[in-house]
């Protein structure tokens, strides 16, 4: 018998014998034990216990069900996709309200986020007005990437840019929350250059 499942198995016996100990309804869920078994466990001496411990492969099975557990893993690397992309998002500048609208973070989460990666200045305050010339760069950019999902586009249209994503945001927030068509699939927008000077 591998050495790790036996191993597995002593622990799952040394977690119900301290279940038992603790509370008896609780094992009870966790056990198909009689009560009385159960109070029999939560009896025991601590030489009795180990006893049982050690000897746990006997009567304990340990699975895993695959399905499962690569569904917990694809979890889990989902996750850190998104926490990587919050964090790109904020390394460039992402304010709060931006923050909030694609992934749900609160004001609080938004700081300490912030403080890890060791973010100062300007992250929460009122948005700072572009100039003409950040704006029609913005929304250049902005459409050039029509095709990708609204977490990606800002992404993208930011790192192309050389713009932040306070100024990107700042530049087509106003469209954005006038139209009800999801900015992934906004109309293209003509910017308009200024006449050349004759």
């Amino acid at each position: 018998m591998p050495k790790v499942y036996k191993q597995l198995c002593m622990s799952a016996a040394r977690s119900l014998i301290c279940e038992a100990e603790r509370t008896l309804s609780l094992a009870m869920i966790l056990s198909p034990l009689s009560s009385q078994e159960l109070y029999a466990l939560s009896t025991l001496t601590f030489g009795q216990q180990q006893y049982l411990v050690e000897r746990a492969s006997q009567f304990m099975d340990v699975q895993i069900d695959i399905q499962k557990f690569r569904a917990c893993l694809e979890e889990l690397h989902d996750h850190q996709r998104r926490r990587a992309l919050e964090d790109r998002y904020l390394e460039l500048g992402a304010p709060l309200e931006l923050m909030r609208r694609l992934f749900g973070l609160n004001a609080g989460e938004f700081s300490y986020r912030r403080r890890l990666l060791d973010q100062g200045g300007i992250g929460n305050g009122r948005p700072q007005s572009c100039s003409e010339n950040d704006e029609q760069q913005a929304w250049r950019h902005w459409q050039q990437h029509s095709h990708l999902d609204e977490h990606q586009r800002f992404l993208k249209a930011a790192e192309s840019s050389g713009l932040t994503l306070r100024q990107l945001w700042t530049s087509i927030k106003a469209y954005i929350d006038q139209d009800p068509i999801p900015c992934n699939r906004m109309p293209s927008i003509t910017v308009t250059r200024p006449k050349a000077s004759m």
